[in-house]
């Protein structure tokens, strides 16, 4: 049997203690549900079906705040909810930097060489827009003549 890993590596600078302890109240174990834990951080918007779904083994994802607390260095090892941490990373922006831009590339692996096992993308969020960006997207816009 092979195993499959999403494995990713990111860091989000924190520039204020304030920021710090958002990170900190939204990453820790998960206290009550999902939108009372949400609405704590000042998060108004209704949870994505994915935190929803991720609140029963939160946090979804591998995190750490660096020794010198200058950023959060969020991760996955094997598999991490993505989706999720977009959405963190979006509301996190609209509170505190409105300019703000994350980005992200992960790896989709195996550990044999199976056909169509291996994989990748891209993730952009801001403020305004998360956006996803994957091989299949790529070579669909091949397919349409969207790229030549």
């Amino acid at each position: 049997m092979a195993n499959n890993y999403q494995q990713w590596s990111q860091t989000i600078a924190l520039n204020k203690k304030k920021e710090r302890a958002w990170w900190e109240k939204a990453l820790r174990g998960a206290d009550g549900d999902a939108e009372s834990r949400l609405r704590s951080l000042g998060i108004e918007d209704e949870a994505p079906t994915e935190v929803e779904e991720a609140w029963e083994s939160w946090p979804p994802l591998e995190w750490a705040i660096l020794d010198d607390g200058t950023a959060l260095w969020v991760h996955s090892s094997e598999s991490g909810d993505l989706a999720v941490l977009a959405f963190l990373v979006q509301q996190f922006f609209r509170q505190f930097r409105k300019n703000g831009v994350f980005r992200l590339t992960w790896a989709d692996t195996c550990d044999k060489p199976r056909v169509g096992e291996f994989s990748g993308g891209a993730l952009h969020v801001d403020a305004k827009k998360t956006l996803w960006h994957t091989p299949e997207h790529f070579f669909d816009q091949i397919d349409n003549g969207i790229i030549t």
